[in-house]
């Protein structure tokens, strides 16, 4: 497998890390990643901005094609679209939902969906990611240390 281990509360990206992403799930072609909207994630409607929500879902798709993807080949986003369905406020807890629908030679397809607590459908997605070139993330980060 590719991506980072779920069981730590980081998916091991900066940019999730700063907007509070937390990995719940990661399986063999699935994934849940989860967020809580607080305030500094909001246009001044005041709802949660739209590209909090494509991130939480190119984060949960991404760690689902990340465990079919072949070994020491990483995943990229080549193709993402979003159907928002309804805002999220502040104090929403979000959960994003990811499953791989195709594994092919060379790119993989999933679809997710994020809703909140009370079963609120926020956006629908899918997505198709690329393999490209050697995971060196161990490598590099033995490295660096």
């Amino acid at each position: 497998m590719n991506a980072p281990d779920p069981s730590t509360d980081s998916t091991g990206s900066p940019l999730t890390n700063l907007l509070g992403i937390k990995p719940i799930h990661r399986g063999q072609g699935t994934s849940e990643v989860a967020l809580t909207v607080d305030d500094r994630l909001l246009r001044n409607c005041p709802i949660l901005h739209g590209g909090v929500t494509a991130a939480l879902l190119d984060t949960a798709l991404g760690m689902a094609a990340d465990t079919m993807a072949p070994p020491q080949r990483l995943t990229v986003t080549t193709q993402l679209n979003i159907n928002f369905v309804r805002p999220a406020v502040s104090g929403d807890r979000l959960l994003a939902t990811a499953s791989v629908s195709h594994v092919g030679r060379q790119s993989i397809v999933a679809a997710g969906e994020v809703h909140a607590e009370n079963d609120r459908l926020i956006a629908t997605a899918t997505a198709t990611f690329l393999f490209a070139g050697n995971d060196n993330r161990a490598t590099t980060a033995q490295e660096t240390s």
